[in-house]
């Protein structure tokens, strides 16, 4: 299973010493570049391993019925896509 997490590395990094005594020599493009880049490697990455789960039975844990209704909706798509 793949995770991408954003953190927010201004916060952690403020109570360094490298965050006092360091210039930050990146620029704000190529950051930015870098991250639509993992981004994307990311979503591929998904996408494949997600196009090879195609046509094969999972085991799925529901544990109750949420007030959610984003839950909810996500819910009756897997269902749908367990009945094909």
């Amino acid at each position: 299973m793949l995770s991408l997490f954003v953190v927010d590395m201004q916060s952690h990094m403020q109570k360094t010493r490298a965050f006092h005594r360091l210039n930050d020599d990146i620029p704000q493009d190529v950051k930015d570049r870098r991250h639509k880049e993992l981004v994307a490697t990311f979503r591929r990455q998904s996408l494949e391993l997600n196009m090879d789960q195609i046509g094969n039975k999972q085991l799925v844990l529901v544990e109750g019925v949420s007030n959610n209704i984003k839950f909810e909706s996500a819910l009756n798509l897997i269902v749908a896509v367990v009945k094909l």
